[in-house]
């Protein structure tokens, strides 16, 4: 029996679906307890979710009204896609502080999130809607700076050390 679950059972009780699980979905038979990102890597997921929605952006304020809700949907899911991703990979770098990452993680998303707002929202009265429209087209871009990320070796991949307990 062949499904695609977010759920950890081994029988694939529960079904993926929704929109931030699809980086987490994973491709399940009885015996097989893999995620879809562990078999590519949270790594390649990040790049994935970086790189997937970079010419779907800049190709956005090109578009007509029916194609913009088109792409926003398709860029909102493959972003979405790798917030479990990224987050497990946050609390790996910093293991000792796992409730420190995720506070960070969500109020530094929200908050950045409003700031951003209200500078586009300014920028908008200075130049123009339509400016700053494609101006935000460029801003994935920025997830280029992943390159720059620590790589992190999976415990589960790596063998044991040799010799002493």
């Amino acid at each position: 029996m062949e499904c695609w679950s977010t759920a950890p059972s081994a029988d694939c009780a529960g079904r993926g679906g929704g929109d931030a699980r699809i980086g987490s979905a994973r491709p399940c038979q009885k015996n097989d307890q893999r995620y879809f990102g562990d078999g590519i890597g949270r790594y390649n997921i990040i790049w994935i979710s970086i790189l997937g929605p970079l010419p779907l952006t800049l190709l956005l304020p090109h578009v007509d009204f029916f194609w913009t809700g088109v792409l926003t949907v398709l860029i909102n899911l493959i972003m979405a896609s790798a917030f479990a991703s990224i987050m497990i990979y946050a609390m790996e770098l910093v293991s000792h502080r796992i409730g420190l990452v995720g506070g960070l993680f969500y109020g530094l998303s929200f908050g950045m999130g409003g700031i951003a707002a209200a500078i586009l929202g300014g920028m908008a009265d200075r130049i123009g809607i339509e400016r700053v429209y494609q101006l935000c087209s460029f801003l994935p871009l920025v997830g280029l700076l992943t390159v720059f990320l620590p790589r992190i070796t999976d415990h589960r991949t790596t063998s044991p050390a040799k010799g002493g307990g």
